[in-house]
């Protein structure tokens, strides 16, 4: 077959297409002819591959006989060696015709003269151009060769016997009968693929007609394309690190002079308490040893957040400790925010009696008193009389209470049933000022509300207290410079978390400190009381006849117990000062001595997958830290739950699980940061990552942080800000930095990871292999672990030389754009046919070997640029990948590509974790991109049988790239 044979038709509409009379019609005839020649001359180059492995195959199989067949020099040779052999003389002397030579010039001038009438906007890349006129230059030459040895092929001789030849005859026959059978099977091969030849180059014929614009147009587009990016690129960067610079020295002017208070409270000042507090628990609670060992695992107090005010005037020199059980609702109503500051006089005890509360009273005899400890225990004895104060204590930290939760509604239906007869009380951490504004805000005249008013939800908060005769009272207004929380400091590390999981372990701090100062009852806001709507078959009791109760009780105080499932702290009921209460306080102390794998049973509990599973709650370290402190309790008293007093006919069990959330758009999350309180979010975070490197073994604890970042105004500049930082304050740790926590799998399945900015991601070294690091126990490769559904990875803090002045956030960024040069090395660029981009694919570094499968880019409209990022459809691809929107978008521009609409592809079942990725990418590139999923399902798996002509080709990045710059 000649090759004009195999040369494709133009479609009639082709050759037409730009005809609009008899003169144009030649032209158009000549063009559809180019088009169609230029299109064969491709699928030829594509299909060239295949052709020369078949030749190689044949040609062994040559040198495989003939070496047999002459290997003892004696006897005929068969009919196949004499074949070869005649075919080795039969193109000597074709090659010496020159017919070969002149078919390989002749298809090569057709095709660079075809490739020459290409309308504008339709040229072929000069390397594949090159490509095609060389592959339809060795394809003529092969079908040359065959067809002239099939046509001058002679019956006898093939059937003759040839004598043995000398060896200076198989000399020259043997590699001219080698390329002989090359030839045969290059032509055999390239006749049996004909068919499926002639329809890719239909297809690329199809290709090359589409209307294009000229490339003087398109150059200058891309050119357009290429300039607005690397502006925004650009624009977005020096914008980020001007704030993150300014981020910088706002937080470190709030570093602490070094004379925060000290952490540890001050001993009981009862000799005998203090005595059987450290027989039960085995530590020298308050000595100097042990305070000192408290104080380094609490990571002391770079910001001085522990610092308190000093007591409000109406409270100054007024010992609340020592307040009467009577006297704690009356004052509780007197300071509470609901209304204006009291005067001191107001709360002096004579005032206090005149108003003074209800109290569960019980006289206990002898026996009574030692609360159900046994005689020689030690154990401190309770008072003659048992006073609980008719009070109900509930916590909300964290901002001004959203309308949303559970909480509001069963503390107002409670109060309101039990009003003049128990005083609820709510502590709060919203200043004072906060609710001043907003109670003038309330007694505005209509006229009047133009004037400030405080935030919205100050004004909800406020208007809920008062319409429910609920009194709001502040946190450090109570427990003051003069008379802290005995828990004041690991109240303040769990604060620093700014989520709700660390608002409830402060919650669970708080709660035994103010039951162990004031007495009363600590109801958490999901449970309910009973008295309302929803009834039980027993007989309900009154809230007053339970505290009675307790009061009167055996122990003196109670928790929730569970009918045999163990004991809840969402109620304690106590009279001040119970002992009880003193030893949960100190083991809550002892618990900020343990690491979180202590805390967990070892690494290995915590490598177990939890999200899905029954025990889900189990994975936050909130429960083991604070909140199954009082188990530890019950098992010191060697008391078993059963033996409190229960409360189930006082209460109807809820939970509205608030503490677990941790996203932004949960209702019970704190709002958006205002821009002025940044500086102040950034110190928590440090105080808060500062203090998770002991604890957590020297990792580095970024996926809280993380969510919390997210709320704020520019949350990159953040980053940066805090990880310029953030080796300033590392001094004297006795653990460096060893692995990073830098994304998670949430409890409904999502995931969410952390995306540092290119300049912040350079202070970490993704390549350290430190010996000891939190995951090494359960990593066989030394890689990244699973612990906690939580990504950990072994990482080392790259320090900065010390005589650079401008080290920190300015100077890696200077070298951030480095970065992208990296990913040359782990990006595959998908090229079609005709040499267009069509897709990149990202892989981790461990991953750059394995096949390169361009199915990942089937389905790829004309026009779009598909990106894939990860391997497999897993969780891998959320650690692995660690590259940031702008550097991707570099990575666009290197292979020209911008301006395109843009598929993120990701791997089936990831898809929610990169929506704020392709955001954040599209306003970079000024392109739409969508996220769509691959894997199995979503993208075909490869065929069987390959193609003759691949619809894509993957080469490395650096192949295509047209150079990575700074921007």
């Amino acid at each position: 077959m000649s090759r004009a044979s195999a040369v494709p038709a133009a479609p009639p509409a082709l050759a037409w297409d730009r005809a609009d009379g008899p003169a144009a019609t030649a032209t158009a005839t000549a063009t559809a002819t180019a088009t169609a020649t230029v299109a064969w001359a491709v699928a030829l180059a594509e299909v060239l591959p295949r052709l020369k492995d078949r030749g190689r195959e044949a040609g062994a199989a040559v040198n495989s006989a003939v070496g047999a067949a002459f290997s003892d020099g004696e006897g005929p040779v068969p009919p196949e060696v004499a074949r070869m052999l005649a075919d080795g003389e039969r193109l000597t002397r074709l090659l010496e015709s020159g017919a070969p030579e002149s078919a390989e010039r002749h298809e090569a001038k057709l095709v660079r003269e075809a490739l020459e009438l290409l309308p504008a906007g339709r040229e072929l890349p000069d390397d594949l151009a090159g490509r095609a006129v060389a592959a339809a230059a060795a394809v003529a030459r092969v079908r040359c060769i065959a067809a002239a040895l099939t046509d001058g092929a002679a019956e006898e001789d093939v059937a003759a016997e040839r004598p043995a030849a000398p060896p200076s005859e198989l000399f020259t026959l043997v590699p001219r009968a080698r390329s002989a059978a090359v030839a045969r099977a290059g032509a055999a091969e390239l006749d049996r693929r004909l068919p499926e030849l002639v329809c890719a180059a239909e297809r690329l014929a199809e290709r090359l007609s589409a209307p294009g614009a000229s490339p003087a147009r398109a150059t200058a587009l891309e050119r357009s394309a290429r300039a607005a990016v690397r502006s925004r690129i650009g624009a977005s960067r020096r914008r980020r690190l001007r704030r993150a610079a300014e981020l910088v020295e706002q937080v470190r002017e709030r570093l602490s002079d070094g004379t925060a208070p000290a952490c540890a409270p001050a001993p009981p000042g009862d000799p005998a308490l203090l005595t059987w507090l450290r027989r039960l628990t085995q530590y020298q609670l308050h000595a100097p040893e042990f305070e000192a060992v408290q104080e380094a695992w609490l990571a002391g107090d770079p910001f001085g957040l522990r610092a308190l005010p000093p007591p409000p005037s109406f409270l100054d020199g007024l010992d609340i400790g020592s307040l009467p059980a009577a006297h704690v609702a009356p004052l509780l109503r007197r300071i509470s925010l609901t209304r204006a500051a009291p005067s001191a006089d107001e709360l002096t005890p004579e005032a206090l009696a005149a108003d003074a509360g209800s109290v569960s009273v019980a006289t206990r005899t002898a026996e009574a008193r030692r609360w159900g400890r046994a005689r020689g225990s030690g154990a401190p004895l309770l008072a003659e009389t048992t006073a609980i104060p008719h009070v109900v204590h509930g916590i909300w930290v964290g901002g001004p209470m959203p309308s949303t939760t559970v909480f509001r509604e069963n503390y107002a239906r409670a109060a309101r049933r039990y009003a003049g007869k128990v005083d609820f009380v709510v502590w709060t951490d919203v200043p004072r000022a906060q609710f001043d504004a907003a109670r003038d805000a309330r007694e505005q005249g209509p006229g009047e509300r133009a004037r400030p008013s405080g935030s919205a939800e100050v004004r909800s908060m406020l208007d809920w207290a008062v319409d429910n005769g609920i009194h709001l009272v502040s946190i450090h207004e109570v427990f003051h410079a003069g008379a802290p929380m005995r828990l004041h400091a690991p109240f303040v590390l769990e604060m620093t978390k700014q989520l709700p999981r660390g608002y409830a372990s402060a919650s669970d701090h708080l709660r035994v400190d103010i039951v162990s100062r004031l007495g009363g009852a600590y109801v958490d806001g999901d449970v309910v009381l009973c008295g309302d709507e929803h009834g039980t078959a027993d007989p309900e009791e009154p809230l007053p006849d339970f505290l009675d109760r307790i009061a009167g009780s055996l122990h003196g105080f109670t928790m929730n117990p569970l009918a045999g499932q163990g004991v809840c702290n969402d109620i304690v009921v106590a009279p001040a000062g119970h002992p009880a209460l003193a030893l949960w306080i100190e083991c809550a102390r002892i618990n900020y001595c343990r690491t979180q794998p202590e805390l967990f049973g070892g690494v290995r509990t915590m490598a177990k997958p939890y999200v899905g599973q029954s025990d889900q709650a189990l994975r936050y370290v909130a429960p083991s830290r604070t909140g199954r402190v009082h188990h530890t309790v019950l098992q010191l008293l060697g008391m078993p739950s059963d033996d409190l007093p229960p409360c189930d006919r006082a209460r109807h069990y809820g939970s509205e699980g608030s503490w677990a959330h941790a996203l932004p758009e949960c209702p019970t999350a704190p709002r958006t940061v205002p821009a002025e309180a940044v500086p102040d979010v950034l110190a928590r975070c440090l105080t808060f990552l500062r203090w998770q490197l002991l604890a957590r073994d020297g990792d580095l604890y970024l996926a809280p942080v993380d969510t919390v970042l997210r709320r704020l105004p520019d949350p990159e500049a953040a980053w940066s800000a805090l990880l310029a930082v953030l080796p300033e304050l590392l001094d004297g740790l006795p653990v460096a930095v060893a692995s990073v926590t830098d994304g998670r799998r949430n409890d409904d399945g999502t995931l969410e990871r952390t995306a540092l900015p290119p300049e912040a991601e350079l202070a970490l070294d993704r390549t350290a292999r430190p010996e000891r690091w939190i995951g090494a126990p359960v990593s066989a490769t030394g890689g990244p672990v699973t612990l906690l559904d939580e990504f950990v990875g072994p990482v080392a803090l790259r320090a900065e030389p010390a005589d650079r002045p401008e080290v920190g956030v300015v100077a890696r960024a200077t070298r951030a754009w480095r970065a992208c040069a990296a990913w040359a090395d782990w990006t595959e660029v998908a090229l079609d046919p005709l040499g267009t981009v069509v897709g990149l694919w990202l892989r981790p570094p461990h991953g750059t070997d394995v096949w390169r499968y361009p199915g990942r880019f089937t389905g790829v409209a004309d026009g779009r640029l598909r990106i894939s990022l990860g391997l497999t459809p897993s969780v891998d691809w959320a650690r692995e990948l660690e590259i940031h929107p702008e550097t991707l978008a570099q990575l666009v521009l290197a292979v020209g590509a911008a301006g395109r609409p843009v598929e993120l592809a990701v791997p089936t079942g990831c898809a929610d974790g990169r929506g704020a990725f392709a955001e954040r990418l599209q306003r970079l590139l000024g392109a739409p991109v969508s996220v769509v999923e691959f894997g199995p399902g979503a993208v075909a798996a490869p065929p069987t049988v390959a193609p003759v002509v691949p619809e894509f080709r993957c080469v490395p990045l650096s192949a295509v790239a047209k150079g990575l710059r700074a921007t």
